[in-house]
């Protein structure tokens, strides 16, 4: 049995015979890769609450990772989604102050984190800033937040690498538009169009599709898209380490 088991092997290597290649990774064994080497993380001040520095802590610069419905798509996006609203960041202001007063009744802190909560349920995965961190924005950035406007940084990744970085804004139907650089129908001449993604906030489910640019022309930031996006897929919150 033994000897027939070895005259088949030498017979397959003589006719040259190889061994099935293995299958490419998933689009989430990429991701993970990378989550490992820490490309997600980076290093942030630690202080007390009167502002002293008491070394780094290692913490996330996205939120979200969204995979295609094609597990093996060979592409993959993470996204942090940014907003500001006054009611938001006032009420984050007075419990930040609570926490330095000891005396602080118990119903007052309640109210503060009840109004965040809401608002934050309007918008699940959206981070709302204070008031301070609007300064890093430029003016008609800061002008745009204050307005109610929404922005979401997307990171586009095939396989392991970085291709693309796309700033979306949000529009009143709850979507994220990009004007973007791409081919029409006939592949040759090169149009506006808008890249448009719509997330939906309860079961994180996202659907991209490109239309021709609205009229009048929405002010967005016009990129160049020479790849393919997975059109419809699913995010997930990034694991903090902690």
């Amino acid at each position: 049995m033994r000897l027939a088991v070895l005259i088949c092997f030498l017979a397959g290597v003589a006719l040259g015979q190889s061994a099935p290649k293995p299958n490419p990774p998933t689009d989430r064994e990429y991701f993970r890769r990378l989550y490992d080497r820490g490309t997600f993380f980076e290093n942030r001040k630690a202080t007390t609450p009167e502002g002293f520095v008491t070394g780094f802590t290692k913490a996330l610069n996205v939120d979200y990772v969204c995979f295609s419905d094609n597990p093996r798509s060979g592409m993959f996006f993470t996204f942090v989604a940014s907003a500001y609203d006054p009611n938001y960041g006032a009420a984050e202001d007075k419990l930040t102050a609570s926490s330095l007063d000891l005396g602080i009744h118990t119903n007052r802190t309640q109210k503060q984190w009840d109004t965040m909560q809401a608002i934050q349920q309007s918008a699940p995965y959206v981070r709302f800033l204070p008031a301070s961190l609007l300064e890093v924005y430029s003016r008609d950035q800061q002008q745009y937040f204050r307005n109610g406007g929404r922005i979401l940084t997307a990171d586009v990744y095939e396989k392991e690498m970085k291709i693309a970085e796309l700033q979306f804004r949000a529009d009143h139907n709850n979507a994220w538009l990009v004007s973007v650089s791409a081919p029409d129908s006939n592949g040759r001449t090169r149009t506006n169009r808008v890249l448009q993604l719509s997330i939906d906030r309860a079961t994180m489910h996202y659907a991209e599709s490109i239309a021709p640019l609205p009229a009048p022309k929405a002010r967005l930031v016009q990129i160049s898209l020479d790849y393919h996006i997975p059109q419809t897929g699913a995010c997930e919150k990034i694991p903090d380490p902690k």
